[in-house]
């Protein structure tokens, strides 16, 4: 490059970095003027909503968050690029999606001060940050959103599958995140109780996961066919649960009915890939399910070990699909056995499970109707945004303001 151009380039790099500090001082101003809380939600990327429950719930508690009057700002500690349409979807609704600032020390000192709520989400963006942001927003509650208790999953899966296990690493990590925050958020109030044994000062709320109502009728029985589960491969507990199913539970319920198991979920690794046959078919991601879950019969949800709420079950529930899952998979849900869901341990009480549901038009029914009504009432938008509202009133009281 000419030294022209390397001046001219020189000239416009200032230019940009000013016109930043520029909007970035005029959006500290604008919500210093209002009395809206103010309300700074971290995560480590931007939820895709259709990738996954965790995703789906944080994009539920941005929205819900900018429903009530707030103004909400996302900050991204690891993927500083634009992500459409999720990006474009969120600043539609109004939220703002800060992805100028070079680091998140940059940015918290064009807005110290600013916000009356943090909101941290995961251990990952967490633990490295709570004290910055204390530093930084001193009048702002610290929420660490737990998502789900990592370090108890990481302990099951090692009595489940053996090998090098990464539980003391997060309990530490987590420990360390609950008792820095001022409050700390769990799916299930079974994990808010879990997080009151380890600190018995803790404060804790739940905000589990969030599905619309299915709009569409339900199907009849005689309507629907095949199994499904839906789960992305990121996440090993559904690699381990999948492979379960296939090799122990399937070849028991294809001696009973002739069922072919669907497997949806985004990044299946070549071990599930493997597993297809003329009785599993493997799809990988796809962006609209809602065709899938209207028209299978039983929803399994075989998860050997795990922690948190399952999003794939309320995911079943709200489209009136019956489930048969295990003890961990229902944990924190408050299912009753044969009333919500058929809850079952082990291969053959597994498979047996799955059989009875599928042949029998009057239990399925029982079961579509009764998921469908409960997971309509605790893991709805509104009561999600029912949650959010009391938290609001619960951090403004602590700071001694008046919600406007």
């Amino acid at each position: 490059m000419s030294r022209r151009g390397q001046l001219q380039a020189r000239v416009r790099t200032k230019m940009a970095r000013a016109e930043t500090r520029l909007r970035q001082g005029w959006a500290r101003k604008r919500m210093r003027r209002t009395s809206a809380p103010r309300v700074l939600v971290v995560d480590v990327v931007i939820p895709a909503h259709d990738r996954g429950a965790g995703h789906l719930r944080l994009t539920w508690i941005l929205r819900l968050l900018r429903s009530l009057g707030c103004h909400v700002t996302l900050f991204t500690t690891q993927q500083r690029v634009r992500r459409d349409p999720y990006t474009k979807q969120l600043e539609r609704l109004g939220i703002e999606v800060e992805l100028s600032a070079a680091s998140f020390a940059a940015f918290a000192v064009t807005r110290g001060g600013v916000y009356d709520l943090v909101l941290l989400s995961g251990a990952d963006a967490a633990a490295s940050l709570i004290d910055e942001s204390r530093r930084a927003f001193p009048e702002a509650s610290i929420l660490y959103d737990s998502i789900d208790l990592h370090f108890l999953r990481q302990g099951r899966k090692a009595a489940v599958v053996g090998g090098p296990s990464e539980r003391d690493y997060w309990y530490a990590k987590e420990l360390e995140c609950i008792k820095g925050s001022d409050l700390t958020a769990t799916v299930t109030e079974t994990e808010a109780e879990v997080v009151r044994s380890l600190v018995p000062t803790a404060r804790t709320v739940v905000l589990p996961v969030v599905y619309e109502p299915d709009p569409a009728p339900r199907l009849p029985y005689d309507a629907t066919s095949d199994l499904l589960f839906i789960g992305g491969f990121l996440h090993d507990p559904n690699v381990d649960a999948v492979q379960y199913f296939v090799r122990e539970v399937l070849p028991l319920v294809n001696d009973e009915v002739d069922a072919r198991l669907w497997v949806i979920g985004q990044d299946p690794p070549e071990e599930i890939r493997a597993l297809e046959s003329a009785s599993v078919v493997v799809t990988g991601h796809v962006p609209d399910v809602e065709h899938h879950l209207r028209r299978a019969r039983v929803f399994v949800s075989p998860v050997r070990y795990g922690a948190g709420m399952k999003g794939k079950n309320v995911q079943a529930m709200v489209h009136g699909l019956p489930l048969v899952t295990t003890p961990i998979g229902a944990e924190g849900m408050d299912l009753a056995d044969g009333q919500h869901a058929l809850i079952r341990d082990g291969a053959e009480a597994f498979a047996a499970g799955v059989v009875a549901l599928y042949r029998d038009p009057a239990l399925w029914a029982r079961l579509a109707t009764s998921s469908q009504e409960v997971a309509r009432t605790r893991w709805s938008p509104a009561a999600m945004r029912a949650r959010l509202d009391d938290l609001l009133d619960a951090t403004a009281r602590s700071r001694g303001a008046r919600r406007p």
